[in-house]
């Protein structure tokens, strides 16, 4: 008989699926009867300050006015931004409404900074409209 080297915890694994399960449920009845799904917790609060240093760190480079919406597929090149977008909650809600069958084709920040931090052409700011992804 194979013995694991390391303490398995069958049961604790097979209950955190089964909730996870629940809350993909959740997530794919109210998306059904709502369009939407808001208030998807992914990162705690540590983890949020590192995104955010991260983040700002890009600013600086690319400065606001690139960065508030030319930052796209920075996954391929900052492990960082991989992670968000790979996280095991956000892929839980993507699966939960697409189902399976996803691919990673793009990825993009879309920051609209207020008008004071940014220039706009005829001091309009940029709009970005209410859209929906195609199941």
């Amino acid at each position: 008989q194979y013995q694991s080297e390391h303490n398995f915890d069958k049961q604790g694994q097979v209950n955190k699926l089964l909730k996870m399960q629940s809350k993909a449920n959740e997530l794919k009845t109210f998306y059904e009867n709502n369009g939407y799904l808001t208030e998807i917790h992914v990162l705690d609060k540590d983890q949020l300050d590192l995104t955010t240093q991260n983040f700002s760190a890009l600013e600086d480079k690319f400065g606001k006015v690139y960065t508030q919406y030319s930052l796209h597929n920075v996954h391929l090149q900052y492990k960082w931004v991989m992670d968000l977008a790979t996280n095991p909650l956000v892929l839980q809600a993507i699966i939960a409404v697409l189902g399976p069958n996803v691919i990673l084709l793009d990825s993009r920040f879309i920051c609209k900074y207020p008008a004071s931090d940014v220039p706009h052409k005829s001091n309009v700011a940029p709009y970005v409209a209410w859209h929906q992804d195609i199941r």
